[in-house]
């Protein structure tokens, strides 16, 4: 099965005008408005400066970059301590025991008090709320339920899934003459391949995280929206992932452990989880036996529940690019799974069981920002490709969102810049297909045992 998201292109205008307050309360949030129904932010709490304040933590230092108002310098920790109190948004103060530029010591205001980000050291910090909030302790997950009897006439599933990738922008059909995804083309139409094009699918929510999550779910967007208008990144991951309630309302309905508990599936994540890092959160405790997760291109880490400590950055490991390493250690994960059968067979023929798998295989390609792979960056094949200008290429009208129709129209630079991205997915596609249709995989994951 091959699985695509659809991105949608920029649209502009030919006439710009600034972006107009109306679009509050309508789930943008380009712009920091609130709707006519909602109360303003309350005020901070009053910041008591006595020396003998209960707010006053001696000793202690606070971390917290992103609450932070201003970066600024004071006499001492009481003029630190006053300059938060004179702001209403101020809710609390940091003043470092290392001396400032100009003398008296560093002083920095926060909108909040970061509480995991406090720690002993040498400063003051002030709060409004000097108490830490109390945790609320998080039971243990439950054991994750065994795997169900292997189901016998079952089929293998090689789940791929490209990201922001479709028929419109190109990478599956021809593109001036060039076809980066040929041999998965190939695949599809070889005998022993089995796939299948949905050319009358449509993304229900057309963008990379919240795709895949209704993916991975089953359920549509409005089933796995935040209820939060902004969900704090604890609820989704890395924060970027469209308002998805990412803990609750997907994690524990993944297909992977419907598979595994109800027809025995040995189950598989390769590649991109969420637009951050899932590391197999305790929701999904079961149900994915082989995870390894990176939105990588070039270098970074891994999270592989088959390494020490679920975390490992293996530079050499086919020149670590994402995409080839993806593609590895499926087929690792596949053969191992066949080499295990094996043995079982040759110690207990009789009892030997063979489980369907399933591996879902999703690199960041051709998502931007398309880094293609060494061996294909200064190939000239993919050199020809320009953009797509369909009928909506730098067009619009007034009757479009005010966030498109405001916009101005795209001039040359911008035009050159879509089309170099254009040739870059390209060729970070070209990677996709070596992966896709490896010789190896097809092999492996669908010539034999179906």
């Amino acid at each position: 099965m091959f699985t695509t998201q659809i991105v949608l292109a920029a649209l502009a205008t030919a006439q710009f005008v600034p972006p107009d307050p109306r679009d509050c309360g309508k789930g943008i949030t380009c712009f920091p408005c609130l709707t006519s129904d909602e109360p303003p932010p309350a005020a901070a709490a009053a910041i008591d400066c006595s020396g003998a304040s209960a707010q006053r933590l001696p000793s202690t230092c606070q971390s917290n970059a992103k609450g932070r108002l201003t970066e600024d310098s004071a006499a001492d920790a009481d003029a630190c301590c006053a300059k938060c109190s004179a702001r209403a948004d101020c809710t609390s103060w940091t003043a470092y025991g290392q001396a400032a530029k100009g003398g008296g010591v560093k002083c920095n205001l926060f909108k909040d008090t970061n509480w995991p980000g406090v720690k002993p050291g040498n400063c003051t910090t002030g709060s409004s709320d000097a108490a830490p909030p109390t945790p609320h302790p998080t039971p243990p997950p439950a054991p994750p339920a065994p795997p169900g009897p292997p189901c016998a006439d079952c089929p293998n599933i090689l789940l791929m899934f490209t990201d922001d990738q479709d028929l419109t922008i190109g990478g599956w059909e021809p593109m001036n003459g060039e076809t980066p995804m040929r041999r998965t083309r190939a695949l599809f139409a070889h005998p022993a391949g089995g796939g299948m094009t949905a050319t009358q699918w449509h993304i229900h929510t057309p963008i990379c995280a919240p795709s895949r999550a209704e993916l991975l779910s089953g359920r549509y967007y409005h089933n796995i929206a935040n209820a939060q208008r902004s969900p704090p990144s604890a609820l989704c991951g890395s924060g970027a992932v469209g308002h998805v309630d990412l803990l609750h309302k997907v994690y524990p309905h993944t297909f992977f452990r419907a598979l595994r508990e109800q027809k025995g599936y040995a189950t598989g994540l390769f590649g991109k989880c969420m637009n951050g890092e899932c590391k197999n959160p305790a929701a999904m405790a079961g149900a994915v036996d082989r995870w390894f997760e990176g939105t990588n291109f070039i270098g970074g880490s891994w999270w592989d529940n088959d390494s020490p400590n679920n975390n490992f950055e293996n530079a050499s490991y086919a020149g670590n690019y994402g995409t080839s390493v993806i593609g590895n250690k499926t087929i690792d994960w596949i053969r191992g799974l066949r080499a295990a059968e094996a043995a079982g067979a040759a110690e207990d023929a009789a009892a030997a069981t063979k489980a369907p798998w399933i591996a879902f295989v999703a690199p960041h390609a051709p998502h931007s920002p398309s880094t293609p792979a060494p061996w294909y960056e200064s190939g000239t094949f993919c050199d020809g490709i320009a953009a797509p200008r369909t009928p909506n290429f730098n067009w619009s009208t007034p009757a479009f969102h005010n966030l498109v129709s405001r916009q101005p129209p795209l001039d040359a630079k911008d035009v050159d810049g879509i089309d170099k991205l254009a040739r870059k997915r390209c060729k970070a596609l070209l990677s996709v297909d070596d992966m896709y249709a490896d010789d190896d995989v097809l092999a492996a994951a669908l010539a034999t045992d179906k």
